[in-house]
């Protein structure tokens, strides 16, 4: 068997669409270029895909290996095609006597099965697999060097549509890419959830602020994949996860924010030092907040809103939002309408002016008493 795969065959083969792995090292002519190209070895700039493991890798190796889930030393271009497009691939198997070694890898580059492994074969193929363990373990082996973060990342925001695009890309060889971050899919739409809390939090300094906004939507331009925002009307960028062909979903939102341009016009921010600095921004905005966290990547993010209309989590007792008698808030609701238990006690959810919003649960109120004071004495700020 040859030692790269034939990734348009294979696409052909599972109904799928490879990944156009375009290069860059030209030869500029007169000595110029890279060391792969002025000296005019044809093909040597373009790269080859790896099957990553080889043909001495057996059919009852990996299927005794993945009967407990195991991508170990198995994680081959080939494998991936048997679990994760089995389906399409089985039905296109031909059934013989043997084939040479019993490879895993003839069993999807030639579609031969010897037939005394047709079950175990079926089970691959009919079998669900976590295609971000796969990642982990092909990352692993001696004939990759992808970036294993930036292929989970991929996967996480454009979902199994990405696979077999992701897989040229994690089994690219380049002699002159000493490391290959997988990038974005274009023309697959980015699925990945943007959560907004409107409950109040505490945060690490600096942040961004902006607007608060609800309305969100990913969107794909000629210049990358963007988060847009319903803002003043019109849809705005607040986010965005990769440029042409560079991934930013790892980057803090720090970096991130310096590529928001060629979405168009953005949400406008201000990086915060503390929490004057907040009710400032609060001020000047006029009204609730977005507050985001400058360190963390897009899925580690928390976003929470700020402003009067926050939320938080508050105990109740004798008229009064707290226990501590020197600690206590008079709520802006009626305290005869709430119900209490036989301690006179109640447990509710109330936004930053003390309007009630609903009953909570003992175990929700996790502010202590000094923490819910503060809370309230910042959202006197804001009047």
């Amino acid at each position: 068997m040859a030692n790269h795969v034939k990734v348009q065959e294979i696409a052909r083969l599972i109904e799928q669409e490879p990944f156009d792995m375009a290069w860059f090292s030209f030869n500029l002519g007169g000595g110029w270029g890279s060391r792969l190209t002025k000296y005019k070895k044809k093909g040597a700039a373009q790269g080859i895909f790896t099957p990553g493991i080889g043909n001495e890798v057996s059919i009852n190796q990996v299927y005794q290996k993945l009967q407990n889930d195991d991508f170990s030393d198995i994680a081959g271009f080939y494998v991936a095609i048997l679990c994760f497009f089995g389906d399409i691939l089985y039905e296109k198997l031909d059934f013989v006597e043997k084939i040479p070694k019993n490879s895993i890898n003839k069993v999807v580059s030639a579609q031969q099965c010897p037939e005394k492994y047709a079950e175990a074969v079926d089970e691959i193929c009919h079998s669900n697999y976590d295609f971000i363990d796969f990642i982990k373990a092909a990352a692993k082996l001696e004939k990759t060097n992808f970036d294993e973060n930036s292929a989970i990342s991929v996967y996480k925001l454009q979902g199994d549509d990405a696979i077999y695009p992701l897989l040229c890309q994690m089994f690219y060889q380049n002699k002159g890419a000493d490391r290959i971050s997988p990038c974005l899919i274009s023309q697959l739409p980015v699925q990945f959830p943007i959560e907004i809390s409107n409950y109040l939090s505490g945060c690490h300094f600096p942040v961004a602020v902006s607007p608060a906004v609800s309305e969100l939507k990913w969107e794909e331009n000629q210049n990358g994949w963007y988060l847009y925002a319903n803002y003043e009307g019109d849809w705005a960028v607040l986010d965005v996860v990769g440029v042409g062909r560079v991934n930013l979903s790892n980057y803090a939102l720090a970096n991130r924010l310096n590529y928001l341009g060629g979405g168009g016009k953005s949400v406008p921010y201000l990086i915060c030092w503390n929490w004057v600095d907040i009710v400032d921004a609060y001020h000047y905005f006029g009204g609730d907040l977005l507050v985001r966290d400058l360190k963390n990547d897009i899925f580690n993010n928390y976003w929470f809103i700020f402003g009067k209309n926050s939320l938080l989590n508050v105990k109740f007792r004798d008229n009064y939002i707290n226990f501590d008698k020197n600690l206590q808030i008079s709520p802006n609701f009626n305290p005869s309408l709430i119900s209490v238990d036989k301690n006179r006690a109640a447990y509710l959810l109330v936004d930053l002016e003390g309007n009630f919003i609903d009953y909570c649960k003992k175990k929700d109120v996790f502010y202590s008493d000094s923490e819910i004071f503060d809370w309230f004495e910042i959202g006197k700020m804001l009047k």
